[in-house]
């Protein structure tokens, strides 16, 4: 089950017995939903001929965006004062969001996680558009995704934007392990988005709090129970250091010139 705040009301879905509905409350009251008959409460059928469920829903730029497990975005307009005004349009059907945290808003954006572990910006989920939105493709972490996640529990994802330092972090379970162990960061600072991973905290839960100096900083918490304040001065993990590693990527130089891709090349 999923829950977003949305123009006043607060919007659920997740229901099994009907995968396909979203639920809204009243606007002086979210407790009353369509389910208690009250006020102007209600729901509204999302495409339920596609895809499998609604598996998410976040409220950006005036819309409800709602993502489909395993395809399909959906743009829901209740701008209108008159219910029956409202619409539903299905802006995807080639891709959706992996879980009900796999998502978050980023500045002017959405970035997403798709089912097949591919990072995805909605400004770029449209029919029209001939750019592909897989920005995962830039170092390959849909294959990285593949060979070191646990993709079974891929809907367990919880994703957080990092606003201090333009980062996006995704949580996912480790190859082998049943709870989230690993961060895939996504760093965009530069021109096009950078990758790198943290295995250094369990990540059960993960979110974004204000710390003394009134900054942002981002929180996880473990399934053991400990909470952990992370991107921290002190580089140690209660006294005991970590092991930290960077790695310069394969790459056959075809971004410098294509025809390098198919060359034998000797580096001294």
């Amino acid at each position: 089950a999923f829950a977003a705040n949305h123009l006043g009301r607060l919007w659920v879905g997740g229901n099994l017995n009907d995968p396909h509905r979203l639920y809204y409350s009243t606007q002086s009251n979210h407790l009353e939903l369509s389910a208690t008959g009250a006020g102007d409460a209600g729901t509204l059928s999302v495409y339920p001929g596609a895809a499998q469920k609604l598996v998410g829903a976040s409220s950006f730029k005036g819309f409800l965006v709602a993502f489909k497990y395993p395809r399909g975005v959906y743009y829901v307009d209740s701008r209108s004062p008159t219910i029956a005004s409202w619409r539903v349009d299905q802006i995807n059907d080639q891709v959706g969001a992996a879980g009900p945290y796999a998502f978050t808003i980023v500045e002017n954006d959405i970035m997403f996680l798709d089912t097949s572990g591919s990072f995805h910006l909605l400004s770029i989920v449209t029919e029209e558009s001939k750019q592909t939105s897989n920005i995962s493709q830039i170092a390959d972490m849909t294959q990285w995704f593949r060979d070191n996640v646990n993709m079974s529990l891929l809907n367990n994802a919880r994703m957080v934007y990092y606003p201090q330092k333009r980062e996006v972090h995704c949580a996912v379970a480790a190859v082998g392990s049943t709870v989230n162990n690993l961060r895939v960061i996504v760093d965009l600072n530069a021109q096009e988005p950078r990758f790198r991973v943290s295995d250094k905290d369990g990540c059960g839960a993960m979110w974004i709090r204000t710390n003394s100096d009134n900054l942002d900083e981002i929180a996880v918490g473990d399934s053991s129970g400990f909470v952990y304040r992370l991107d921290q001065a002190e580089k140690s993990i209660d006294g005991t250091g970590y092991e930290s590693i960077f790695r310069t990527p394969f790459t056959d130089m075809s971004f410098v010139d294509p025809s390098l891709a198919v060359i034998e090349k000797n580096f001294g």
